[in-house]
């Protein structure tokens, strides 16, 4: 299967490089990209977002949905850049599982991880429960679940039981109100169902939007009627999320695919991680320097 990807940050011209050697479609491209490069871009919504981290620029942030997306991104990051260290969600984001629960408002689930149970009564100790995943950072051992199904989908997610509609934060006011449309006019009950309108909503349609909400409304109910099982397991796998840390290495490599596509002085994404927004503006002026042909030399900035 093809899988789109969108990229954001200091990395992205790498990235980009990086997924047409791989093989995936481009989505959701920034202005500065499209206005950077020539290269093709699809109008699906995007599979799998990859970014530098909020908290390290040294790391990539990799969120795939389905699940085997994002696995595969990252395992073809790792295969072109050698040696990275890796988290990992456990269980993976908005995944329903089926847990036991014990003492303490927590459940046990699927290979003995520890789930903390929130917003609700806590249940009766010994007795199974079907939760969703709602938070699970990468690289800790224990994870919050809510009692309920919430179902991903590329441009909604819906919840039950649940109530009520919310919109991306990164939609337009004109694209919030077309997508509000689309909820109107998919029919799910909204005292019932939660929806969730995610950014991809932007690439489709009103009735592609409505059609995949009502899918996942009434998959949703499916899994919370028929109640869980007996056994400790993932019903429904959500979404992958793993944070990759870049060492010098790996940024030589990401500086050589980017040199493909772009001008790049040597050790640019070292210099980007380590400076603030504005310093990293002398990368760009160097770089922008190369392009009109001013002479910048590709050895580095002292």
């Amino acid at each position: 299967m093809l899988y789109a990807v969108r990229v954001r940050g200091i990395y992205a011209t790498a990235l980009v490089a990086l997924a047409l050697k791989k093989g995936y479609l481009l989505s959701d491209l920034s202005r500065t990209m499209l206005s950077r490069i020539q290269v093709p871009v699809s109008a699906r919504p995007p599979n799998i977002t990859v970014k530098h981290g909020e908290e390290s620029r040294d790391e990539v942030v990799i969120h795939g949905f389905p699940y085997e997306a994002g696995e595969r991104f990252e395992r073809d990051l790792l295969e072109e850049v050698g040696h990275a260290a890796v988290r990992r969600s456990i269980l993976g984001l908005r995944s329903v599982v089926d847990a036991r629960a014990v003492e303490g408002c927590r459940a046990e689930g699927p290979g003995g991880v520890e789930i903390v149970i929130r917003g609700g009564e806590c249940p009766q100790p010994g007795s199974m429960v079907r939760l969703t995943v709602v938070r699970s950072p990468p690289g800790e051992s224990v994870v919050e679940g809510r009692l309920g199904v919430e179902l991903t989908g590329l441009t909604a997610r819906v919840s039950h039981p649940g109530s009520g509609v919310r919109v991306s934060r990164h939609l337009s006011g004109e694209e919030a109100a077309r997508a509000l449309k689309a909820v109107e006019a998919s029919g799910v009950d909204l005292n019932r169902f939660s929806v969730h309108v995610r950014s991809g909503a932007r690439l489709v349609g009103e009735e592609d939007l409505s059609a995949e909400i009502r899918r996942l409304a009434r998959e949703a109910e499916r899994l919370w009627g028929e109640g869980p099982g007996r056994e400790l397991a993932v019903v429904s796998r959500g979404e992958y999320l793993s944070l990759v840390y870049l060492p010098s290495t790996a940024k030589r490599v990401m500086d050589g695919l980017r040199a493909g596509l772009y001008p790049t002085v040597n050790n640019h994404h070292s210099l980007k991680s380590w400076s603030s927004d504005a310093e990293g503006l002398l990368t760009d002026f160097a770089e922008e320097g190369v392009r009109e042909g001013f002479g910048v030399l590709r050895r580095g900035i002292s």
